[in-house]
This record gives C-alpha cells, structure tokens and sequence, in this order.
C-alpha cells in the first residue's frame, strides 16, 4: 500500500469523515447517515484458492445501524490508478461481507432478510476513468448466455472530476480534500478557508502527499490544539517563508564578507550567526574564516 493510500485511510476511517463521504455521494447532501450511528466493520476476509488460503482487505468498512438493526455495510476503496478489473474486486469485497452474513449463527426469522452491501470507490486520480463499471464489461459474454449473466454495478466517483456543486455536498474537511483534487489548492477561496479542520494530522498528511509539499505535515506535527483551519496553515506558511527569506539574505551576507576578509567577529556582529555556522560556510566556500 502506497504512502498515499495510507494517509486516504486513515482520514475515511474516522467515522464524520466516512459519514460526510456517503451523504455527499449517495444522498446529494442530504445527511442521512450519522457519524454515531456508524460502527467498524471487518476489512480482512479469508478465502480458499486452489488449494490454498487466501487473504483480501478492503480499506475501510462501516456498518450503519439504527437502533442496533443493521441498515447496511458500506465500504470504502482508495483508488489512485485506474483499473480495469475493479468489478471484480468489488464483487470480491461484497461477497466476503454476504458470505460473513450467511455463516451468521445467529437464526434469523422468516420475516427478517440480510443487510445490503455497498461499495464506494474514491478515485483521485486526473484521467478520466473510461475503464469498466461493471461485471459484463470485463466480461466476453457470448450472445447465447447474454441473458443469463447477471451485471454488477460498481459506484466509481472520481474526485478530481466533482463538480462545485457536487463538492458543496461535503459538510466535514473533506470539502478541503476534494476541492484540492481538483483545484490543486483552496487559497483564495473564503468558504473553504474556514472550515474547521478536527482531523489535523490526517488531513494535512493528506495534503502533504497530494500536493508534494512538506510545509503542510510541518503544520499538522506543529503542537498547537485543538481545531484549525486553512487560514491558520497559509498564515504558517507565510511566516516560516519570511523566516526562511532572512535566513537566506543573511547568509548571503555572510558568504559575501567571508570572501572579502572580514573577520568572524565582526561578521558575527552584524548576523547573529553563531561560529560553527561561520566555519560551516567558510568550509563550503573552500575558505579559511579570519578569527
């Protein structure tokens, strides 16, 4: 699992996360699933493959109760590249979790019929997924069996490819996540800026890797509690670059000052920089510091 689809992971598995990507999706909004209603499902099924013992995991599952009666079991799959076999690793997933149901010892009523199962598939990446959406297309059925296959649909959203409005479903941080997929950032935009961030680490992790930027995991291990938001970041961002800008010039200085002569003491006065870094610059310059 690549260092992207684990940060993806850990942010969906938090349960307003998982919550906000279901309503947003398959309820346009509407809040229908509640983050307190939801309860961690098993990932990690078993299965027997010629003659040996296979294991298959999803990324994230969640069963939506009500009451203790189980509605559904939704499963999440990051997805970064396209795949052409994804219906049948999809029907894999879901027929693990009926399979689960059906060796249930629990006995059940001839009323009472077995929860559905839904999979999710998040695709992050920029080319459009033409690829297969269902069993049939990654099937050659010859015309005579036509009738006979059953289809399975698979649920593929591709994040970079929302539209506003699809993204203004999102309620959680995770708006912040899918605008960036296709916007590449959210500076500029007012209505984002100020979304409260509770997943702090997850997110700016996230955004880190998306985004190959390394001032974003800099702020999320910056201990400062409690919630933040965006303006909070590019406000971070501004000033370690102001930072890093006089720590630039004032090495330049130095550099400038060595070559002419000037002695470590007065290069001191006029920089602040300690001796070790002196001697580190007069080192890389090929230079001896005049003391």
């Amino acid at each position: 699992m690549s260092e992207k689809d684990i940060a993806e992971k850990a942010l969906v598995k938090q349960n307003d996360i998982f919550a906000d990507i279901a309503n947003a999706l398959l309820f346009q909004g509407e809040q229908h699933i509640q983050p307190e209603d939801l309860v961690d499902a098993p990932t990690t099924y078993m299965y027997d493959a010629d003659s040996t013992v296979h294991e298959q995991e999803r990324d994230v599952a969640k069963l939506w109760k009500n009451h203790d009666v189980v509605l559904s079991l939704i499963g999440v799959e990051n997805q970064t590249n396209i795949c052409n076999d994804m219906p049948l690793r999809i029907i894999g997933y879901d027929g693990a979790a009926y399979r689960t149901q059906l060796l249930n010892k629990k006995v059940l009523s001839r009323t009472e019929k077995r929860y559905p199962v839904i999979s999710i598939v998040l695709y992050s990446g920029k080319k459009r997924w033409k690829s297969n959406r269902s069993l049939k297309e990654c099937l050659k059925v010859p015309p005579i069996l036509e009738p006979f296959v059953n289809d399975y649909k698979v649920n593929v959203f591709e994040l970079a490819h929302l539209t506003e409005e699809q993204i203004k479903f999102f309620q959680s941080e995770y708006r912040i996540i899918a605008y960036n997929y296709t916007h590449d950032s959210v500076k500029g935009n007012e209505e984002l800026l100020n979304i409260p961030i509770k997943h702090r680490y997850e997110t700016f992790k996230l955004l880190s890797i998306v985004n190959k930027n390394e001032q974003y995991i800099n702020f999320a291990e910056e201990d400062l509690g409690g919630e933040t938001n965006m303006c909070d970041f590019y406000e971070y961002a501004e000033s370690k670059g102001k930072i890093a800008g006089r720590t630039e010039a004032t090495n330049s200085f130095a550099i400038d000052m060595i070559k002419d002569g000037i002695s470590a003491k007065m290069i001191q006065k006029y920089t602040k920089l300690s001796m070790e870094r002196l001697e580190e610059i007069a080192k890389s310059l090929n230079t001896t510091l005049v003391l």
